[in-house]
């Protein structure tokens, strides 16, 4: 359980360094905000359909310091070792290849974040009456310029 409880604080603390609250959190790894609370108070496992969806929000986030508290928050990379002919990257072209993931997997929980954004606004619109009777002339006048 000491394990367990150890995760639990590197997790709350990733969930504050990411800049997201605790829903937002849970929205963007679609889990109940319960569940959130259970791995941050030690007293739900976390399972590693939950790490994969933390990761891909997180996409650098270092797994062997969330599971194991080995090494940074966030994963290192040291560029000059990667033209090192027994470097674990191996050619320049595996550093463009890098590049082009670590580009991609921020773009990615860049859309993340602007999706869960756009829901949150959707949610929070209103149609008084004379939104409704409006939209539904707009709905007939799409309707005619279609068909």
């Amino acid at each position: 359980m000491d394990i367990d409880k150890n995760l639990a604080e590197r997790l709350e603390t990733l969930v504050k360094e990411s800049g997201y609250s605790i829903k937002e959190f849970s929205d963007l790894i679609e889990t109940p905000t319960t569940n959130i609370y259970g791995y941050l108070n030690g007293k739900r496992p976390i399972g590693l359909k939950i790490i994969n969806k933390i990761k891909h929000v997180i996409p650098d986030l270092n797994l062997n310091w969330l599971l194991y508290n080995q090494g940074s928050p966030k994963l290192d990379i040291d560029f000059n070792d990667v033209n090192e002919p027994n470097s674990f990257y191996g050619s320049s072209n595996s550093l463009d290849s890098l590049i082009n993931d670590l580009v991609e997997n921020k773009i990615n929980a860049l859309e993340n974040k602007i999706d869960l954004k756009i829901k949150e606004l959707k949610s929070t619109i209103v149609f008084g009456d004379n939104d409704s009777d409006m939209i539904e002339k707009l709905k007939k006048i799409i309707d005619k310029e279609t068909h």
